[in-house]
């Protein structure tokens, strides 16, 4: 090794600033990824047991469970930029969660057995009919 490259490795000024250097990328998208999701964990909460199964409730010499289909999304968004060279641009971001649940289920626990009885919801159902009718019939036309 020359007495240059030795001299400079041992400059103090060069150490701290590299322990001052910017963050790599990988620890950036690690630091923005644990942001998100902990924004996304804070706006939906966590997910259990008890967002797809009611508590048992007694009737009789029955017991009742409902259950649930439960469905998260969520996203987040950045962007940036300027008019041209000269002016500075500007930036921003954001993100949202949603979290939606429907009945599917009742489970009635008997002395005899389990019955599960599924909720059919309707709206749901005339809506997809419809939509399929107006779909055949407007391909039918053409």
């Amino acid at each position: 090794m020359s007495k240059m490259t030795e001299d400079f490795s041992e400059d103090p000024a060069l150490e701290s600033s590299q322990e001052n250097a910017l963050p790599t990328v990988s620890n950036f998208v690690d630091q923005v990824g644990s942001r998100v999701e902990g924004a996304l964990r804070q706006l939906a909460g966590d997910l259990d047991v008890a967002s797809v199964f009611s508590p048992p409730e007694r009737v009789g010499d029955r017991v009742i469970i409902t259950a649930a289909s439960v469905q998260r999304s969520g996203g987040f968004g950045f962007g940036g930029g300027g008019a041209n060279d000269e002016e500075p641009g500007g930036g921003g971001g954001g993100g949202g969660a949603n979290t939606e649940g429907r009945p599917v289920a009742v489970i009635e626990i008997t002395p005899s057995g389990v019955n599960v009885r599924p909720v059919y919801d309707f709206t749901r159902i005339w809506v997809t009919v419809v939509t399929g009718l107006v779909a055949i019939w407007r391909f039918s036309r053409k």
